[in-house]
């Protein structure tokens, strides 16, 4: 029999506080996408500038982590 060698993921530190802060700007976006996409107005100019600040505040986070 071939012995198989077994592989161990190295497991990166969870940072819960990033999590956290992700998970609330994800909330976020999900209740504006829902908005937007049940309002009969189509993109309004508060729904599209909500969408743009968390986008910001993504691309912040992105950058944290990098």
């Amino acid at each position: 029999m071939l012995k198989q060698k077994t592989f161990k993921r190295k497991q990166t530190p969870i940072n819960r506080d990033f999590i956290a802060e992700l998970s609330k700007w994800g909330n976020n976006l999900n209740q504006v996408a829902k908005h937007l996409n049940t309002s009969k107005g189509g993109l309004d100019r508060v729904g599209l500038e909500m969408l743009s600040r968390i986008e910001n505040h993504l691309k912040e986070l992105r950058k944290a982590i990098e």
